[in-house]
């Protein structure tokens, strides 16, 4: 898998009012880049402002990951990124993994939903989008850390 390739169902229609869809158009890249540096930076305090200066969080991992949105009314509310297989994904900087198909492998990370939308159903759609995503693509493990951060909604 590489981010340049055409995949399946890159729009999933969750509800009348719900849409989860890949995100490719550079400036909503350079928002949500900006999303991030206020959540992950500003807010949460879990990544150090400092590195960027231009406030747009961003980190090597992003040139082989997909990235996803979950639109309201055609309006952004939730981004997650997923790692497409690669040497080492990024929570194996922290943990040790049992043996997994890598190749069939994603790690979803950089989850944030904006705030007026943090509660528990946000973010379950943002991943039942990228659960059937993965269904469609014969993708079979996606990785994942969580901590109460996530829990809260960042």
């Amino acid at each position: 898998m590489t981010p340049n390739q055409t995949f399946k169902s890159e729009v999933i229609q969750l509800s009348p009012r719900l849409v989860f869809r890949r995100i490719t158009d550079p400036d909503e890249m350079a928002y949500v880049y900006h999303l991030r540096y206020l959540t992950f930076c500003v807010v949460a305090g879990i990544v150090d402002p400092s590195l960027f200066p231009g406030q747009i969080e961003t980190d090597e991992y992003d040139a082989n990951s997909l990235h996803f949105g979950l639109y309201q009314d055609e309006k952004l509310i939730a981004y997650g990124r997923m790692v497409l297989p690669c040497e080492r994904f990024p929570i194996e900087r922290s943990a040790e993994l049992p043996f997994f198909e890598r190749e069939h492998s994603v790690e979803s990370s950089r989850v944030l939903v904006l705030k007026e939308h943090r509660n528990s159903d946000t973010v379950w759609h943002l991943f039942n989008g990228g659960y059937r995503f993965c269904q469609a693509n014969n993708v079979t493990n996606m990785l994942s850390f969580s901590n109460q951060l996530m829990f809260n909604g960042y």
